[in-house]
């Protein structure tokens, strides 16, 4: 269970837990005086959400950033932890690198998930697979941007193999973003068509029909 799940039972065991203190019967309480004590008993759950949400999640304008703190859900902490002891382990291990730059990427720290992954390819060489998650973990890192660097990393993977799904994916996801449409249908189409993404294929085909509601008529 994640810190948020922890303070949203929290916050719904507070009412309870007072009732039992003080003691309070609804079924034998007056009318006036059970609308009384439910009005407290709000009052409490709020406030008690309201400061333990406050010190969970931050200020709300952070909500959207992706930058995950590690300590946020203890699932994927652990797992950056185990990984972390892995690769300092067996350095030159590529499963170990990969399992680490993806449980940062999953965290949201793309920076850290970009370094461990320029690590393994010094270490291991080049792969589809690597380079992959590294236009990826690019992209996030520098604001969702096709800066050049990411650019350039996505044009080479696609010469190698034109059937990359997460490239083709991450393209056209972009192209929706910023409302070039036809760009994101190309790509998913070409998909659909080619059957690299066949477990994907009915998604593909609502994010076509999304896209295509969207264009000017």
């Amino acid at each position: 269970m994640t810190t948020l799940a922890w303070v949203l039972a929290l916050a719904a065991l507070v009412p309870a837990g007072l009732c039992t203190a003080y003691g309070v019967r609804f079924s034998h309480t007056p009318g006036a005086a059970r609308a009384k004590v439910l009005t407290v008993l709000a009052v409490v759950s709020i406030l008690v959400l309201s400061a333990a949400g406050y010190g969970v999640l931050g200020r709300f304008s952070d909500w959207d950033t992706r930058e995950v703190d590690e300590f946020t859900d203890w699932q994927l902490a652990a797992r950056i932890t185990e990984a972390r002891r892995a690769v300092k382990a067996d350095p030159e291990n590529e499963a170990a690198q990969m399992k680490l730059a993806q449980s940062y990427y999953a965290a949201g720290l793309y920076k850290d998930a970009v370094d461990t992954l320029d690590a393994a390819v010094t270490l291991c060489g080049e792969t589809q697979e690597l380079l992959s998650l590294k236009a990826q973990a690019l992209y996030y890192r520098d604001g969702r941007r096709f800066g050049p660097e990411v650019r350039a990393l996505t044009e080479r993977l696609l010469r190698a193999n034109p059937y990359n799904v997460e490239i083709r994916l991450l393209i056209a996801n972009d192209a929706f973003l910023t409302g070039n449409y036809q760009k994101a249908i190309d790509e998913w189409e070409f998909l659909i068509r080619s059957g690299a993404a066949a477990g994907q294929r009915a998604a593909l085909e609502n994010a076509v029909a999304n896209a295509r509601s969207r264009m000017p008529r």
